[in-house]
């Protein structure tokens, strides 16, 4: 059955599987518990900065070139166990809870050098009035097993003061660990105007302008994300298409490298999607976009000659709410560039921002335009103007592939006092395909881009279809198309037109509004493929070009005779024990999980024999089924248990 319809009852905490977190309000929001009592072991105030010892240090990291901070690091020890206030239920559930206060702070963000948290259980962070809220965690949110705890990192909360919240039902026998090691005290914070140290909201220079306003990078603006790394540091990276596309199941983000030990496990970095305005006129402060934030990664190849690093992301992001990403194309001739070529980057903390120059490449260096030279790209009198947090951002050639990626500004000509021009460097893709540095695939690209060995030249870019889209937090888009559905509690600002177009439904939830002097269609559409690339292709040997075509040819196909997996539950209502009818074979489920009405799991299996489930020891209510096939299609359904 296809429809649009609107749903006020909150689904959205059920219907996700395998994200980052739930999206769901803290267990305190929803029950009567006493606050948070006050005291030296339920609040931790972190010390007041030193702002002038603060600015002369970054003042030196900008005279070095050095990515700027936003925020300073205090070094502490928080978990479970040694601070925080617990609380029981009467029910027999359980709460801990703890302040942290952070003076003036712009924003506060966590890293963790040791979180697990058991199945069942939830953590909350929030600002003390509830305006700002992250989570749930759950186990899902979990890095390595076990046996490798592993660290995690959290996302911003524009506050002085957060609080820390973790549920644990009386079901849960496991002990969670929230270990904190770092408090990031945000000194200068995203979405301020505040342009010390280049970190700012929207005063970037006037080269550069909202990525929106080039309609010729829809798709490719939605592959940029502004890196948080270290906990502190801000710079730019670019979501990569590898010569798999999707079949591999791996995300690459390229990007800057930080010039530390190859570690193969970065648990500080975390990644902002969409941090974008929506209009093309210089948006205001109120118009902050939302901050989408998703952690964890791991270093596959980096190299300090060239400043690159490729990175692989933990979880697949389009399984987050708000993100719908796009995969960029590259080249990796190494020939110099002709025609438009362009930046898109979150130059010093900023929006995301594009700017692009038509100037002739030579490689005369007096010219003021690229010069080619070993490893990297020069572009002389800055017609394009990065400046720092632009590091890492993707360089785009005509057809819309990436060619290198921004290191630095650059002084020449120069006597003691005087400098004739400015430049730019930038990184060759070509250089870090085949590093000739690399000693292994750990200091190279063609091992993880070109997983097949098809040894193209360039690759177009791609996005994904989406079986379902989860929309809430971020500025809308001008199309939105899923194969099967779109959840969505967005709020539709007057003067945006978007759609809606799903192939089976569109659910409206509560939270979603349009506002007065917007254009807003929801539509029931089939969709049989995925948005192919609008970009040529950049100059190529013919070979190559038939190698690229040849394999995209074989993927569209596939894509046109995509399988649409159903299934019942029979009956329903039921008494606790029903039977799974499906169009598929049971061998293909590769999770399932039925959650109660608070998201507790009440049953779970990676082994399905038969088509019958008996659900021990069930009370009568409304329960949630969710089915995972091949770890990639996740189908949902509610069901009414009566005893």
């Amino acid at each position: 059955m296809k429809k649009i319809f609107i749903s006020f009852f909150l689904l959205s905490c059920y219907l996700v599987y395998g994200q980052t977190s739930t999206h769901e309000k803290p267990v305190s929001l929803l029950i009567n518990i006493p606050p948070l009592t006050i005291n030296e072991q339920t609040q931790k105030i972190m010390p007041n900065l030193d702002m002038s010892s603060i600015e002369k240090e970054d003042e030196e990291d900008r005279e070095n070139g050095i990515i700027p901070r936003f925020g300073y690091k205090h070094e502490v020890s928080l978990n479970l166990n040694n601070c925080g206030e617990w609380i029981e239920l009467p029910n027999g559930d359980k709460i801990w809870r703890l302040s942290i206060v952070c003076p003036k702070a712009t924003s506060i963000n966590l890293l963790y050098d040791n979180f697990r948290l058991p199945v069942g259980a939830k953590f909350f962070i929030y600002s003390s009035d509830y305006r700002e809220q992250l989570g749930a965690f759950t186990s899902k949110s979990n890095k390595g097993d076990k046996e490798e705890k592993r660290g995690f990192s959290t996302g911003l909360i524009m506050s002085e003061q957060i609080i820390l919240e973790y549920f644990a039902p009386k079901e849960v026998e496991d002990e969670g660990i929230i270990s904190i090691c770092d408090v990031v005290h945000g000194y200068r914070g995203l979405g301020s105007t505040d342009n010390r140290g280049g970190v700012c909201f929207n005063c970037s220079d006037l080269e550069n302008i909202n990525a929106v306003c080039d309609p010729s990078f829809t798709d490719e603006k939605d592959a940029i994300v502004l890196v948080i790394g270290n906990g502190n540091r801000i710079f730019t990276g670019s979501l990569i298409n590898t010569t798999a596309n999707k079949m591999h199941n791996r995300y690459y983000i390229f990007t800057y490298w930080l010039n530390e030990a190859f570690t193969p496990h970065i648990t500080s970095w975390g990644f902002y999607w969409h941090y974008e305005s929506y209009a093309c006129e210089p948006s205001q402060p109120y118009n902050q976009p939302p901050l989408i934030y998703t952690p964890g990664t791991k270093n596959v190849a980096c190299h300090w000659s060239g400043n690159f690093a490729l990175v692989e992301l933990d979880d697949d992001p389009g399984l987050e709410w708000d993100i719908v990403p796009y995969y960029l194309g590259w080249d990796r001739s190494g020939t110099v560039p002709t025609g438009k070529n362009t930046i898109i980057h979150h130059t010093g903390g900023d929006i995301k921002k594009i700017a692009s120059t038509t100037a002739h490449v030579t490689t005369d260096f007096t010219t003021g335009a690229w010069k080619t030279e070993g490893g990297f790209f020069f572009y002389t009198n800055r017609p394009i103007v990065p400046k720092l947090g632009s590091e890492g951002a993707p360089v785009l050639n005509s057809g819309g592939k990436l060619i290198g990626h921004y290191l630095t500004n650059y002084e020449y000509n120069c006597s003691p006092s005087y400098c004739n021009d400015y430049g730019i460097k930038f990184g060759k893709f070509s250089e870090a395909w085949n590093n000739s540095w690399a000693s292994d695939s750990s200091e190279r690209l063609k091992d993880w881009l070109d997983p097949l060995n098809i040894g193209v030249t360039t690759l177009n870019g791609r996005r994904d279809c989406k079986e379902i889209i989860r929309l809430h937090r971020s500025y809308p888009q001008l199309n939105y198309h899923a194969v099967q559905k779109i959840i969505s509690k967005q709020e539709i600002p007057s003067g945006v037109t978007t759609s809606y177009k799903a192939g089976n439904e569109i659910v409206l939830e509560d939270g979603f509004h349009v506002q007065a002097g917007s254009n807003f269609h929801a539509i029931i559409e089939e969709y049989t493929e995925c948005i192919p690339s609008s970009k040529v292709n950049a100059p190529s040997q013919n070979d190559e070009q038939n190698k690229e075509f040849a394999f995209q040819e074989s993927k569209s196909q596939s894509i046109q005779h995509q399988f649409s997996y159903e299934f019942k539950l029979l009956p329903n209502p039921n008494p606790g024990t029903f039977q799974i009818e499906t169009n598929f074979p049971l061998s293909e489920i590769s999770h399932l999980k039925i959650t109660n009405i608070l998201g507790i799991t009440v049953y779970e299996t990676t082994n399905i024999t038969s088509n019958e489930i008996q659900l021990p020891n069930s009370v009568s209510g409304l329960y949630f089924m969710v089915i995972v096939i091949k770890d990639v299609t996740v189908l949902t359904q509610k069901m009414i248990v009566q005893r």
